[in-house]
């Protein structure tokens, strides 16, 4: 192999590497939004039982949302409405036990999920939701996003691409009120601090403590014979520590972009 073909390659391997890089945030992002909104779908589909529960205490059986009362001791279940559906509810009673759970279930290409709350070993109730709910609010989330961005793009990437110079990089506005225009004279400030420039790397900011009633707790484990300030101010500069000496992986892995434009260092030897 030529050294010509030998750059062709090692350039084309990292182009992959970048595109695959390159990938991996908006992947994540995705992966975290259908958790939340499964997340949610849940929660619906707890309240909803919630309202079954009580429904069943006063002696009601309203058709809607969708309900099962089963007997998978008896091989028996009986729905609050005619829903055209046959789930396998003696199975998902039996496969629960006595813990409450949450299954998926297809019938014509149609999905559902479903939550399964036990009463007794083998006997409970199950409610149930399109799961097309959940995925159409993962599209309407990225529809509203899409239709406001107003000609602009999402980035994939934490670093910026081509930039025009830093007084070309226009600071977040707020608002007129005065938390609104608090906030962006702060940001004024952050680009004659550092330049305008190391606003746009993209990065999430978070504040990290422990509750105060941990302190007590946790040094009474330890064993330690020192102050609670003492103690717990040497465990929170042992969390700064590991985080220098291992914090660095976290955006290698996941937030780390491949590559930066030139003009990111425009003006710069």
């Amino acid at each position: 192999m030529t050294l010509r073909h030998r750059r062709w390659l090692a350039a084309l391997l990292c182009a992959v590497v970048a595109g695959v890089l390159a990938y991996i945030p908006f992947r994540i992002w995705r992966e975290a939004r259908e958790r939340a909104i499964t997340d949610g779908v849940d929660a619906v589909l707890v309240a909803q039982m919630e309202n079954i529960l009580h429904n069943d205490i006063v002696g009601q059986r309203e058709e809607w949302p969708i309900g099962y009362y089963v007997n998978s001791n008896d091989e028996w279940s009986e729905a609050f409405g005619d829903y055209g559906i046959e789930p396998p509810l003696n199975q998902w009673m039996r496969d629960a036990g006595e813990w409450p759970a949450f299954r998926e279930f297809t019938v014509d290409s149609i999905g559902f999920r479903a939550y399964v709350r036990p009463l007794h070993a083998g006997e409970g109730f199950v409610t149930m939701l399109y799961t097309e709910d959940r995925d159409r609010r993962l599209a309407d989330l990225q529809a509203f996003v899409y239709r406001r961005l107003e000609g602009e793009m999402l980035w994939a990437t934490s670093m910026p691409c081509v930039l025009a110079g830093n007084e070309n990089i226009p600071v977040a506005e707020y608002g007129s009120s005065n938390a609104g225009r608090m906030k962006r004279l702060y940001r004024v400030g952050l680009g004659h601090r550092y330049g305008r420039v190391m606003q746009v790397i993209a990065g999430v900011h978070f504040n990290w403590s422990l509750a105060e009633e941990l302190w007590p707790a946790y040094r009474l484990i330890e064993g330690q014979v020192c102050s609670l300030r003492d103690f717990r101010d040497r465990h929170y500069m042992g969390q700064i520590r590991n985080l220098q000496r291992y914090g660095w992986l976290i955006p290698y892995l996941f937030g780390a972009s491949p590559a930066v434009c030139k003009s990111f260092f425009l003006g710069q030897a």
